[in-house]
């Protein structure tokens, strides 16, 4: 059997583990493509089960540190409320794909799902180094699979569905 990790966030990606490991990246995709692809993944691989970032809105000093990095390359800056509608946007729409596909759908927060792996970022820890500690952390995990940055999430989403729903259901799926 196989299954999903989605992350919906800015890069966007959906992975599968199980009987095979795959990952798609959802960046270019309207909401109508990534219905298509969800449907596709689950009859051409049976997937069931689907594990989901749930995304939040971000606090003023995420928006704070964004901008910094922006500023830092010679972009200009931009706005909390921009951000936070284009995540919402894309989560809504994955899970409104998910939804129609009819995946039996559960969803962590990151941090959640994130200390479940026993990875917590430090409190000085700079994003992209965290983000390269999940990488490395979904490398460990497929050795022979060539993990990218943006599919980290996606993939220990998959892995983390994998291990959840072959322990008898223990988080919810709807």
């Amino acid at each position: 059997m196989n299954y999903l990790g989605v992350d919906p966030g800015a890069q966007g990606c959906v992975a599968i583990v199980g009987d095979t490991i795959a990952t798609y990246s959802l960046k270019e995709l309207d909401n109508a493509d990534i219905l298509r692809l969800l449907v596709r993944l689950k009859t051409q691989h049976r997937i069931e089960y689907a594990l989901l970032e749930k995304i939040t809105a971000l606090p003023a000093a995420v928006e704070r540190k964004i901008n910094d990095e922006r500023k830092a390359k010679g972009r200009d800056p931009i706005s909390l409320s921009h951000m936070n509608a284009k995540l919402n946007q894309s989560y809504a729409a994955v899970k409104m794909a998910l939804t129609a596909a009819e995946y039996k759908i559960a969803e962590l927060r990151p941090v959640d799902w994130q200390t479940l792996y026993g990875m917590k970022r430090g409190k000085l820890e700079d994003r992209n180094e965290f983000k390269r500690r999940l990488r490395d952390k979904a490398q460990s995990l497929f050795p022979k699979f060539q993990v990218r940055l943006e599919h980290a999430d996606a993939l220990l989403l998959a892995e983390l569905c994998r291990r959840l729903q072959t322990r008898e259901n223990e988080i919810l799926f709807i």
